[in-house]
């Protein structure tokens, strides 16, 4: 492997691995997660039910799953 693919390996294999988040990553992640059902309940609200409410919430999903990796897997 040339040291792209290592540095890539390296960075994929912490993504792999099952990391506890501390105390006051738990307190950033529930803060992302109270936010994203503040969206939820706008968009249940606002928007009919279609095939593009329905993205809508497979990407806030999505939104809220991306971000409390990059909390979980900061400084690792």
């Amino acid at each position: 492997m040339n040291e792209a693919d290592i540095a890539l390996y390296e960075r994929m294999e912490k993504s792999l691995t099952n990391i506890a988040p501390s105390a006051q990553q738990i307190e950033r992640i529930e803060a992302v997660r109270a936010g994203g059902k503040l969206l939820l309940g706008r968009i249940l609200e606002q928007a009919p039910a279609s095939r593009e409410r329905s993205l809508a919430l497979t990407h806030l999903e999505e939104t809220v799953m991306w971000a409390v990796k990059s909390i979980v897997l900061e400084k690792v």
